[in-house]
């Protein structure tokens, strides 16, 4: 269990990290608001493994408008994901592909 240094985030939400400094990296104030937003006070996970990112939460939504929030805080939570780990020659070989 790790911290993130926003009292009002880690009363809220645990923190696990591998690889080490993922939280510190990627849990920027912006993801961190962002999360704490959608939470909504129901159960929220954001698991990174293997380069997979994803968003679980309870009750099952079908909200388009829902599931487009869920969309844009993935969207987020990539860039800062692809901020902190790709490395830039990468990143800049992505954006001129696009």
């Amino acid at each position: 269990k790790c911290t993130t240094g926003d009292a009002a985030f880690d009363a809220v939400f645990v923190s696990s990290e591998r690889p080490a400094g993922f939280v510190s990296r990627v849990l920027s104030a912006d993801v961190r608001r962002a999360l704490l937003a959608f939470r909504m006070g129901k159960y929220l996970a954001l698991r990174y493994r293997r380069g997979d990112l994803s968003l679980v939460w309870d009750d099952g939504e079908e909200n388009p408008a829902r599931l487009d929030e869920a969309r844009a805080l993935l969207s987020t939570c990539t860039a800062a994901v692809e901020e902190a780990f790709v490395v830039p020659s990468v990143r800049h070989l992505k954006a001129s592909s696009e």
